[in-house]
């Protein structure tokens, strides 16, 4: 639907009582561990059992595609980056698409582990990726913006269905992502 404002989307789903971090932190893999359980999400070694569920609706917003999430509050970007896109590269990325405006927003940022954890489905979908299928199957890995020993960033594997740090010169894509808080 075009022209749907923040409060409309606001007023259509329950949100999560216990809503995701938005700001980022260093996270150890014991962190990691505690928070993948702590809202039940699947990940192939911390809990493959994970029973988190969204509620993904997706929205034409200003001409372009959007994932809403109404358990999450968050809005996603359903493509993301069409290639690999080094670490060092990853704030122009992002400063490019909020130029552009993408959806009629200029937040979009890249998602805490948290958030984008949750995006783990435990069965694949038909490209083999532990997603669910309203996300290009092009992105098998995406940033995030938690940090992993040092400057490393944290990974979400959707070809794996697992969380790790990213190593040294690592390529990943990146995931857009943004509160409709």
């Amino acid at each position: 639907k075009e022209g749907l404002t923040l409060q409309d989307l606001k007023n259509t789903k329950q949100k999560m009582s216990d809503p995701l971090r938005s700001i980022y932190r260093a996270l150890n893999p014991a962190q990691v561990e505690a928070m993948i359980k702590r809202f039940d999400f699947y990940e192939e070694n911390y809990n493959p059992n994970g029973r988190f569920r969204n509620d993904f609706e997706h929205k034409i917003i200003n001409s372009d595609p959007v994932i809403i999430d109404n358990k999450t509050g968050l809005m996603w970007n359903p493509g993301g980056s069409s290639t690999e896109v080094e670490q060092k590269k990853i704030l122009r990325w992002l400063k490019d698409l909020n130029s552009k405006q993408y959806a009629g927003y200029s937040d979009w940022r890249l998602p805490t582990l948290e958030e984008a954890a949750s995006l783990l489905k435990r069965n694949k979908n038909n490209k083999g990726l532990y997603i669910d299928p309203l996300f290009s199957g092009d992105q098998k890995r995406i940033w995030t913006a938690d940090s992993y020993e040092g400057n490393n960033l944290w990974v979400v594997r959707f070809y794996t269905g697992i969380v790790l740090g990213s190593e040294g010169a690592s390529v990943h894509f990146i995931r857009p992502v943004r509160s409709m808080k």
